[in-house]
Order: C-alpha cells, then sequence, then structure tokens
C-alpha cells in the first residue's frame, strides 16, 4: 500500500490516494498511528481538491480515533492550514476552532509533540491568501500567543530559526488581514531573522529532513527536523510573501534580491507574487 502511495503522490493523484488509503483502513490490520497517518492523508488531499463536506466526514472519523488515544495525539488533528482552510471555506470553521481549542487545553506538552504543536498553532492563525473567510480576531491572537509561547519553549530546538521566522511572519500576517499596523519591531525583528537564514542557504540542499525520511502526514514527519536549507528555504519564501501581502513591496524586492543570488528554485504560486511585487512597486 505504501509502495503504491508513494507512485500516485509522484502522479499527483489526489483521488487515486484518497480512494488507496479507504480500501486500506477497511482491508488491511494497520497500527493506531498508521490509521491517524492515512486518515490525515485522506483529509488532505480532500481538501487540496476543496472537497469540504467529505473531508469534514473524514475528519470526524479521525477525531473520533484521536480521542481514543494519548492526548499527545491532539494536535495531529490541526496540524495543517489547508486542511483547516477548505474546512473553513465548506462552513465547518467552528468544527475545526473546537478541534484547535480541545488539543490546546488537553494535549500534553512534551518535547515529543513539540513541533506539531508549533505546527498547529501555525494554522490557526489567520492568512490573508483567502479572503471569502471572515476574519476571527480574537482566535487569530489566541494562536499567535500561543505560538509565541512554543517559540519561547522551543529555543534549543533544532528547527528553531524556521520557528522564529515563522512566528514573525505569521505577526506580519494577521495585521495585515486584520488591516492593523504592524509595529516597526517586528518588522526589524522578521529582518533581522531573515538576514540569519540566509546563510543557510549554503548548506547542503540536498541533504534529507525528516520530510524525506518518513511518510507525509505520519507522526514522526510532522514532529521531525527541517535540514537547514529546508528551513531558510520554506521560512524565507513564506516571509518573503508576507510582506507582498503586507504591501511591503520596497522590502520585499529587496530581500528577493539577496534571496536569489542564492539560486534557489521557487514554485509559480511564489514567482507570480514577485512579478506582482514588481508592478505594485512601479505604481507607487
Amino acid at each position: 500500500m505504501r509502495s503504491r502511495f508513494l507512485v500516485l503522490s509522484q502522479e499527483k493523484d489526489k483521488i487515486g490516494k484518497v480512494i488507496l488509503l479507504n480500501n486500506a483502513l477497511q482491508n488491511e490490520k494497520l497500527s493506531d498511528e498508521e490509521i491517524c497517518w492515512a486518515l490525515w492523508n485522506i483529509s488532505d488531499n480532500l481538501a487540496c481538491l476543496r472537497k469540504s463536506k467529505l473531508e469534514y466526514k473524514n475528519h470526524k472519523v479521525f477525531e473520533q480515533k484521536i480521542l481514543s488515544m494519548d492526548k499527545k495525539y491532539l494536535h495531529w488533528l490541526v496540524s495543517d492550514g489547508t486542511q483547516k482552510l477548505t474546512l473553513y471555506i465548506g462552513g465547518y470553521e467552528e468544527f475545526w476552532n473546537e478541534l484547535y481549542q480541545h488539543a490546546c487545553q488537553n494535549s500534553f506538552k512534551t518535547a515529543d509533540n513539540i513541533r506539531i504543536r508549533f505546527e498547529s498553532h501555525r494554522a490557526a492563525v489567520a492568512s490573508p491568501v483567502n479572503r471569502k473567510v471572515e476574519y476571527n480576531n480574537n482566535f487569530s491572537h489566541l494562536a499567535l500567543d500561543n505560538l509565541k509561547n512554543v517559540l519561547e519553549e522551543a529555543k534549543e530546538d533544532y528547527n528553531y530559526p524556521f520557528y522564529l521566522i515563522t512566528y514573525l511572519t505569521q505577526y506580519i500576517n494577521s495585521m495585515t488581514i486584520s488591516k492593523e499596523k504592524c509595529s516597526s519591531r517586528i518588522i526589524e525583528d522578521a529582518y533581522e531573522s531573515f538576514i540569519n537564514l540566509l546563510p543557510l542557504l549554503n548548506e547542503n540542499k540536498d541533504e534529507l529532513d525528516d520530510n524525506d525520511a518518513y511518510f507525509i502526514g505520519s507522526w514522526q514527519q510532522l514532529n521531525g527536523k527541517r535540514s537547514k536549507y529546508r528551513q531558510a528555504k520554506v521560512g524565507i519564501g513564506n516571509y518573503i510573501i508576507a510582506l507582498i501581502d503586507a504591501g511591503e513591496y520596497e522590502q520585499a524586492i529587496d530581500c528577493y534580491e539577496q534571496f536569489r543570488t542564492f539560486k534557489v528554485i521557487t514554485n509559480e504560486y511564489f514567482n507570480d507574487k514577485i512579478l506582482l511585487a514588481k508592478e505594485k512597486r512601479k505604481r507607487f
């Protein structure tokens, strides 16, 4: 089943993966973590397809499974922003929010789940990407506070450079969507974090990290470490996009020009954002 899952992933066959994993759940003997991995991926692929109702039905099954397990696993349910967004779009915002709040109130806070806790708080902060979803200022600031608390807890964690720029980026995102002015201190701290990450782009970009060593959506992968190169690439990319969404076109282009000297391969979405920033800059 797992070899077939990899083939379907390479083929970008999301429907095929949903069918494969549902069949595995019905016909194969799986451990609790394997069941959760399958359910997480079913929700994830349905989320990418924007199948809100089907994702909700699957996530309810996922919820029941997680509730029967150790409380350390609770953040697994709310560890992905795309899954959250599709549920929100489908009108299941309250459902996702309740899952998140239950996890925050009841999950154990240990080194064993610190990374997935960070990811769930990151997902919970509002993003300016989707304008169809009504912004909940109190909820977003609660998630930001939780994100900051984990940041303080994770100062010795291997992923800390990524955590720092991510927290600052999410703070900028939250201010953008709430139409509040971001403090100069946050802007300065974010830029300093960006500068500190740039040298990591000289690290071996082929170094495997836990995103490569384990299947996506597994407990090990979601709690794994990112290579230094990937921390820099992903963290900086998200930061530059946040600057563009905030209308900080000059700084975004300045950061991009420094970023591109490392010959980083970027995706179409990022490239379109850079083109937008350059066009906007010309108008002002």
